[in-house]
């Protein structure tokens, strides 16, 4: 049902459109920062004769802004109100974007004093970072803004929170011509509080905001959805009023770049935030194809600015250094130099960085330097580390000797073991007199695991009160003292849930409900808590209403992973309270059939949501129907970076809906579509889609049939380059490939010039497609990691492919393990008599 939407609720700005001159050149909007600010009274004075009863206006504002919030003066705040207020007969925020465009800017110069107050309090207000926010018009803009170029917006623009919103009726509505700009905004500024209109949250982009165009698509019905992210501009175009909230270009603190690198992967808990890139000094530098150097990555120890030093590890890997410095080439030249330039500075001398690692520092920078100047643009431009591991090392292969640690504002760090928090390797010591607690100190992990008789429970309690911070609360064993413990985790520094719920003598059904019960009371209270993962093996009550409950009580909740039985009314109930207050970016549903229309729930949280970008339902019997609900909602709303469908007996009918969704939702990275029933007629419809797709990095299509054929219907030789060329990681695992149906893929995957991750495990490969595999390793200069474990490959295969590595030098992980000769031994030897450097298993 469409909400009613009242006259006097509507926000005319959010459709109003100042988008249609993106290619406008203007002066820099400055000046007013010399003026000293006035009274919101006397700032109007020079532009009162544009307007009807303007001092009336300012009084009205005034009376609504006594009391402001965000550190803004009454004036400031009141300069804001006037800016949202509907003026009759027109309105101001009308009359000053008309003037921000004009090519005079001595057309500005009355509006000085007014915009001394309005963007002072602008500036004041907590930016709105690293947010997907919405404007729309009603006009058709995509012939204007081309993909990958930057743009300029002159003008004021306000946004909303959700699509949602734009797609109410009294807006832009469902038909009709319509764009839509998808934002990933660096310095929205939240008005709400400062603004006549209260019904939704209103951002507001300043004038001079710089764009880059990630991806332009006619969704169809008239509505064409481009995607925009905000960089920082390559000159200063709106003077700030502060010389200390100057541009990303101006930063010369160390303390900013750090405070903007740690805002930028705020919600990123995997992976270290700070990170070099050098030359590998072991290799004489190739200064006519820069490509063909090898690099390394070297952490930097997030502890503080005075102490800043490198992580005591030699450096991984870079293989793919190219493609590596396309994505995150923006993130490296913004941050990773200015913080280089300082590390040289401290010159922290250890093992591993000595006086000769410093010696060649700043030619290597230099180079680097040079490098960043080189690169162009990317659409698959990375802006935080956490998908850093995918394109170093594979996945099986641990990655830092840094520890997360949690500050006391519950953000995470990760330090070096000399760095981490004295108090808090004390508390955790102290954990370890403890039986049935135990405590990953690397990833911040506490487990219990054993019974705790009242002494214990005392102890931990103890430790808790004494400020005991975790990433991880993990609850696989219940015992009676534990319903001592609730107010101490409730009041805990915690700030993931998570417990696997599985039957065993000593875990039994009424266990079971005993810590499902602890873990609802956990997440409803403890305000620390932003994520959430719960297993049910089959023993929790039929009454689940804690959950949701809990659900409700918990707005920080970012974060929601479930698998195993949910009773219909329970889920539904959920997915209705998730929709309400939508502030997910991780939602997960696994093992468990989807309820009667649940797909189409699950859609309606999915357009609603202006957050959700990692989306997993796995084995919920979701089908092709429900996919295509799933695909739409995705599509109409694309802001989905990661999406797993594994198990869900999807056939070739929904490889159609997978192939719309790759041409339209161009944020997506990730798709996981394994464990279906694809056959190689949906598979094909797949890679054909694929094809035309940038924007994707990781594709799994393993344990479909795709040997399956009909009639004369089957994957063609001449399969053209999968993703443009872009690829990152494949599985095609399980999927019955014999060497017939290896030509093919073999072509498809010589072309790929960015692979870096194969796994072709449990197919029934033999010697000729081990000299199909060669031919592609013989080729491929970008793959580091490769798996053809389980397949027919005898001494003959191994051979082959040992040839073709005496030709490659990037792989650096294969794994050939369980053939059907064993062939073990005789691999290892070949292997690494030519590539000793290869780890093999």
């Amino acid at each position: 049902m469409v909400e009613s939407v009242q006259m006097n609720d509507l926000n005319p700005r959010l459709i109003h459109n100042n988008c249609d001159r993106p290619d406008i050149t203007l002066q820099s909007i400055s000046g007013y920062e010399k003026l000293e600010p006035v009274p919101l009274e006397t700032a109007v004075e020079p532009i009162q004769s544009l307007f009807s009863d303007l001092p009336h206006d300012v009084s009205i504002a005034k009376d609504a802004t006594k009391r402001p919030t965000d550190g803004l003066t009454p004036d400031e705040s009141a300069a804001i109100y006037l800016y949202t207020l509907d003026i009759k007969p027109r309105s101001l925020y009308l009359v000053l974007n008309e003037i921000l465009f004009h090519r005079d800017r001595q057309k500005l110069k009355p509006w000085l004093p007014y915009l001394r107050l309005f963007f002072n309090g602008l500036f004041k207000i907590p930016s709105y970072t690293m947010k997907i926010i919405w404007h729309g018009v009603k006009a058709d803009l995509h012939t204007k803004y081309e993909t990958r170029k930057c743009y300029i917006w002159w003008g004021i623009t306000s946004c909303a929170q959700s699509i949602d919103v734009l797609r109410h009726p009294a807006y832009l509505g469902e038909t009709g011509v319509r764009t839509v700009f998808s934002i990933e905004c660096l310095h929205g500024r939240p008005i709400k509080t400062h603004s006549c209109y209260q019904r939704d949250e209103e951002i507001l982009l300043l004038p001079g905001t710089y764009f880059e165009v990630l991806s332009n698509v006619n969704t169809g019905h008239g509505l064409h959805v481009i995607r925009l992210r905000e960089l920082p501009p390559p000159y200063v175009l709106l003077e700030p009023p502060f010389s200390t909230l100057g541009t990303e270009a101006e930063m010369s603190s160390i303390d900013q770049i750090l405070q903007k690198v740690y805002m930028m992967n705020k919600d990123n808990a995997e992976m270290p935030k700070l990170l070099i890139i050098l030359p590998d000094p072991a290799y004489r530098w190739e200064s006519e194809d820069i490509w063909k150097n090898n690099f390394l990555l070297h952490l930097v120890c997030e502890c503080s600015v005075n102490h800043l030093h490198f992580a005591q590890h030699p450096g991984y890997s870079l293989p793919n250094a190219e493609i590596f410095f396309q994505i995150y080439g923006l993130y490296l030249k913004q941050y990773m130099i200015p913080l280089a330039q300082y590390l040289l500075q401290l010159k922290m001398i250890n093992t591993v960085q000595d006086t000769r690692f410093w010696s060649t520092f700043q030619t290597g920078l230099n180079r680097m330097t040079d490098i960043l100047n080189r690169i162009e643009p990317n659409p698959i431009t990375a802006d935080e580390t956490s998908k850093l591991k995918d394109l170093v090392v594979p996945e099986w292969t641990t990655m830092s000797n840094l520890y997360r640690s949690i500050t006391n504002d519950m953000t995470i760090r990760w330090v070096c073991k000399r760095h981490y928090p004295v108090d808090q390797s004390q508390l955790i010591r102290r954990l370890r007199d403890i039986e049935g607690i135990s405590f990953d100190e690397q990833e911040s992990e506490m487990t219990i695991s054993g019974r705790l008789d009242p002494t214990q429970t005392s102890r931990l309690t103890a430790i808790l009160q004494r400020g005991l911070r975790i990433y991880t609360l993990n609850y696989v064993y219940y015992s009676p003292p534990l319903d001592q413990l609730v107010k101490a985790f409730c009041r805990a520094s915690i700030i993931t849930v998570c417990h696997n719920g599985f039957l065993s003598d000593s875990n039994d059904k009424s266990n079971m409900e005993r810590i499902q019960k602890l873990c609802n009371q956990v997440i409803a209270s403890n305000p620390f808590v932003r994520q959430a993962k719960v297993t049910d093996g089959g023993g929790w009550s039929r009454k689940r209403a804690g959950i949701r409950d809990a659900l409700k009580s918990n707005n920080s909740l970012r974060s929601f992973t479930f698998s195993g039985s949910m009773t219909n009314q329970i889920i539904t109930e959920i997915m209705a309270t998730l929709k309400l207050s939508m502030v997910l970016t991780t939602l997960r549903f696994k093992d468990r059939p989807l309820p009667p229309r649940g797909a189409e729930t699950f859609a309606e949280l999915i357009r609603s949501s202006g957050t959700l970008i990692y989306l997993t339902l796995s084995n919920t019997m979701l089908k092709d129907e429900g996919l295509h609900m799933i695909i739409d909602a995705i599509c109409a709303n694309p802001i989905m970076q990661t999406l797993e469908l594994p198990f869900n007996h999807l056939h070739d009918k929904g490889s159609l809906y997978i192939g719309h969704l790759l041409k339209i939702c161009t944020s997506l990275r990730s798709l996981d579509i394994s464990y279906n029933e694809f056959s190689a007629i949906g598979a094909r419809r797949i890679f054909d889609k694929l094809k035309l797709n940038r924007t994707l990095l990781h594709f799994n299509i393993g344990l479909n049939n795709l040997a399956v054929r009909s009639g004369k219907q089957t994957m063609t030789s001449k399969v053209p380059p999968v993703n443009g060329g872009e690829l990152i990681g494949t599985i095609i695992k399980s999927c019955v490939i014999e060497d017939s149906r290896m030509y093919s893929l073999a072509r498809t995957l010589q072309d790929q010039l960015t692979l870096t991750h194969l796994d072709l495990s449990k197919n029934k490969i033999g010697d000729d497609g081990a000299t199909m595999i060669a031919d592609i390793l013989s080729k491929n200069n970008t793959l580091i990691y490769l798996n053809i474990s389980e397949n027919r490959i005898t001494d003959q295969g191994v051979q082959a492919i040992a040839n073709a590595l005496e030709n490659n030098i990037t792989l650096r992980h294969l794994d050939i393990l369980l053939q059907q000769d064993n062939i073990t031994v005789f691999a290892m030897v070949t292997f690494r008599s030519i590539r000793p450097d290869l780890a093999i298993r």
